[in-house]
């Protein structure tokens, strides 16, 4: 499932970054008067495609976030409060690891402290449900669709994923 974000993430932008966009990441926005980030930002490569967007509130990360791929495909959406995963996300396949389904729903749930929790839901490149299952404290539980295995393997990787993603723009945010 993610494992196509994953690789993605972990290939195609740290890795073909390097060499496309030797200035890393920059962050475009604003601060407040105490210097805090504040209002919407843009984190852009070095030349100036969009690697995600978003807002911020007392300079951490609040709301709505996208992050795309070097096609600029959407690759994922989450939500943080207070500089953390907590909400609502999905995630999509990404143009580099599966071409066919970019931009696709690949999967979908909610945050807490970036851990998975309550229903999460993961799809094919076909838009087919691959995994229904309910994730508690780390615990997979009510599988609709799919094998316990299954549907803790998908929660895991998105977790990873947000890890992954918050890792590659943190540079930009320093």
């Amino acid at each position: 499932m993610t494992k196509s974000l994953l690789s993605f993430l972990g290939v195609g932008l740290l890795a073909g970054s390097a060499a496309a966009n030797p200035p890393g990441p920059t962050a475009i926005g604003e601060r407040d008067a105490s210097g805090a980030r504040t209002g919407e930002y843009r984190i852009v490569g070095g030349s100036g495609d969009t690697w995600a967007e978003g807002s911020f509130a007392h300079g951490k990360m609040d709301g709505k976030w996208r992050f795309f791929d070097s096609h600029h495909v959407k690759v994922a959406e989450l939500t943080y409060r207070q500089g953390a995963a907590f909400g609502p996300f999905r995630t999509f396949f990404g143009s580099l690891a599966t071409p066919p389904a970019a931009g696709k729903l690949e999967s979908e749930g909610v945050l807490q402290d970036g851990r998975v929790v309550g229903r999460h839901v993961g799809y094919d490149a076909s838009g087919k449900v691959f995994t229904d299952a309910v994730v508690e404290a780390g615990k997979v539980s009510g599988v609709k669709v799919g094998t316990s295995d299954q549907a803790a393997k998908t929660s895991e990787l998105d977790e990873e994923m947000v890890r992954t993603m918050e890792k590659v723009i943190r540079p930009a945010l320093r």
